[in-house]
């Protein structure tokens, strides 16, 4: 995670990675992230104002290889967002998510990442039992990402730059 401070809008930007999440109870931070085929799931307990950001590649599993970061299959990024937002004091029933990415970015006739991301993430939140209230999935493009708890999350189309195999 790269922290930096935006000096003209006096806020905390907090860019998040593949395999990375961050958890703030800053209403006025910036959390960020750049999207693909990857999922990004926004968590929010404003109640208890305490909000989180996660950045997920793949559904599961596969094939763990050394230095792989600990967050970047969604079965751990979940778990991972989630116990940080417990720990700072969220309550599960006040939870709520807005769910992004899942982009078909290339065009690959195989690829079905995209779509298992999507699934992953509607599927762990409906059996924790948290509502998703806004998502922005899918499509053929990728997605910039800024999650504001005081304003909401804006998401930005990216045009697609793919041009074939070169």
């Amino acid at each position: 995670m790269k922290r930096r401070l935006d000096f003209n809008r006096r806020k905390e930007v907090n860019n998040i990675y593949a395999g990375e999440f961050y958890v703030t109870t800053n209403r006025e931070a910036v959390i960020t992230t750049l999207l693909g085929s990857c999922v990004a799931v926004c968590l929010l307990d404003e109640v208890n104002s305490i909000y989180g950001m996660n950045h997920f590649m793949l559904p599961t599993e596969t094939k763990r290889k050394a230095g792989d970061k600990a967050g970047k299959y969604g079965v751990d990024a979940m778990r991972l967002l989630l116990t940080e937002m417990l720990k700072q004091g969220a309550k599960l029933k006040y939870l709520k998510a807005k769910l992004f990415g899942g982009g078909k970015v290339t065009r690959s006739s195989y690829n079905n990442v995209p779509q298992a991301n999507i699934k992953f993430a509607q599927r762990y939140l409906a059996e924790q039992g948290i509502p998703v209230t806004a998502q922005d999935v899918g499509g053929e493009c990728g997605r910039q990402i800024y999650f504001i708890p005081k304003e909401g999350v804006y998401s930005r189309k990216l045009k697609s730059t793919y041009r074939g195999l070169v």
